[in-house]
């Protein structure tokens, strides 16, 4: 790998474009991102995946069964009634998201290993991005359970321990394994942290230790909190305004993805005398329970 590293060091974009242009330079990238990835919030984490074949087309199913929380009581000597479970598909759409990034005569002349490192880390955000973009439009999407903050319009909601509490217990109430995820925008997690535990440090004095020594909380309520700017941090104070949602890691979320998470590959466009580097994943998000799922918004 060191060995790997100073060669690179010696080169050019230019002679990995002319030397392999679809080989050595996407592959650097994708591994570059694979790193980067590692660093970001993954919301595919709190779904269930779905690797997709290559024949798969635009859409994808899920198979859904319907849960039955009833039980019977049998009659000694009784023959017993079975039901039939009730069968669902929820279907997604596969789609392309990713990044292009032209790279010109005069960028091929920098150091490859400042390209990959830079660029690399570059397309996996965004990669990552669209991919929580996707299932966190679908989170926002239910209806089954939307709890609500209790201020007045035109100002903006906040989170307290009773809304989180009212949060995760509609999830338990609709027969559903508990809440063990809540994911929102950054401003939400921090208002929550000093105003929400702040008053209480005695009786959370675990959970703010874990926000002062890593700048998170690894659970709260058995839940591991997501900060993602990707979610959004909105602050009109409009009816139906997101704050965060709730949800079961592999039962409330889909994720259909066809290949890896990210593959780059490289175009040369001869009259531009550019070349275009593109980074992109195939999959889609879909939303399976919408009652496993609570919504926090704006009254």
């Amino acid at each position: 790998m060191k060995e790997m590293r100073e060669l690179l060091g010696r080169k050019t974009v230019r002679e990995l474009l002319t030397t392999s242009t679809n080989l050595i330079l996407p592959r650097l990238v994708d591994a570059r991102a694979s790193i980067k990835f590692q660093t970001l919030a993954q919301g595919e984490e709190t779904a269930r995946i779905k690797d997709l074949p290559e024949a798969t087309g635009k859409t994808f199913d899920i198979q859904r069964i319907a849960p039955n929380t009833a039980y019977a009581t049998f009659g000694e000597g009784v023959a017993v009634t079975a039901e039939d479970p009730t069968l669902g598909n929820p279907q997604g759409t596969i789609l392309q998201m990713g990044k292009a990034t032209k790279i010109s005569s005069l960028v091929q002349r920098t150091s490859a290993v400042d390209f990959v490192a830079d660029v690399g880390a570059l397309h996996a955000s965004i990669v990552q991005g669209a991919i929580n973009d996707k299932l966190w439009t679908e989170l926002k999407a239910v209806t089954s359970n939307v709890i609500t903050t209790s201020e007045a319009a035109l100002t903006e909601g906040t989170i307290t321990m009773l809304v989180l509490r009212n949060a995760k217990r509609a999830v338990e109430i609709d027969k559903w394994p508990a809440g063990d995820f809540i994911v929102s925008g950054p401003s939400k997690f921090y208002q929550f942290t000093m105003d929400g535990l702040g008053s209480t440090q005695v009786q959370y004095s675990t959970a703010l230790l874990d926000f002062f020594r890593t700048g998170g909380i690894t659970a709260l309520f058995g839940m591991r909190w997501i900060v993602d700017t990707v979610f959004g941090d909105p602050v009109a104070g409009t009816a139906g305004e997101d704050y965060a949602a709730v949800g079961v890691t592999g039962t409330s979320l889909a994720w259909g993805q066809i290949g890896p998470k990210i593959r780059s590959e490289v175009w040369r466009q001869g009259l531009e005398l550019s070349d275009y580097l593109i980074s992109y994943v195939e999959g889609g998000a879909k939303i399976v329970e919408d009652d496993s799922v609570a919504l926090i918004s704006h009254a």
